[in-house]
C-alpha cells in the first residue's frame, strides 16, 4: 500500500533523489548568480541550500548526480514500455521482452509480457 501510494504522489526514493538533485542545480545557479549580482547574503544562502541538498544525496546512498539522473530515466523507461504493455503494443512490448531474456531477466519479460491484454491466452489456444 506504502508502494501504492509513493507511486501515485511521486514519493518514492528515486523521484525524491532527482529532486534533490534538481534542488541542488537551482541554488547552484542562484548563487552563482546572485555573485554576479553582488548580492552576497543571497549567494551564501543559496550556497547553504546547496549543501544541505547534497547532504541530503548523500544520506540516501546517492553516489553521483549522474546515477540519479540514470535511475530517473530507468524509472520513466520501465513506466512507458509498461505503459506499451497495457495498451496491447505487442511488437514493442516483444522487442523489450527479448532484450530482458538476452540479459538473463525472463521474470521480469514474463511479467512484462502477462501485462498485455489477452497475451496468456492468445499463446495457450
Amino acid at each position: 500500500m506504502q508502494a501504492e501510494v509513493e507511486r501515485l504522489h511521486g514519493l518514492d526514493s528515486t523521484t525524491l533523489a532527482a529532486r534533490v538533485v534538481d534542488a541542488a542545480r537551482r541554488a547552484r545557479e542562484i548563487s552563482l548568480e546572485a555573485l554576479e549580482d553582488g548580492d552576497r547574503a543571497s549567494a551564501l544562502r543559496a550556497i547553504d541550500t546547496e549543501m544541505r541538498t547534497v547532504g541530503m544525496l548523500a544520506t540516501m546512498g546517492a553516489v553521483s548526480e549522474v546515477d540519479v539522473e540514470l535511475a530517473e530515466m530507468f524509472k520513466a523507461t520501465t513506466q512507458a514500455v509498461y505503459r506499451s504493455a497495457h495498451r496491447g503494443e505487442r511488437e514493442a512490448v516483444e522487442t523489450v521482452a527479448a532484450e530482458l531474456y538476452e540479459a538473463d531477466r525472463g521474470e521480469i519479460a514474463e511479467d512484462l509480457l502477462d501485462q498485455i491484454p489477452n497475451f496468456r491466452n492468445e499463446i495457450s489456444a
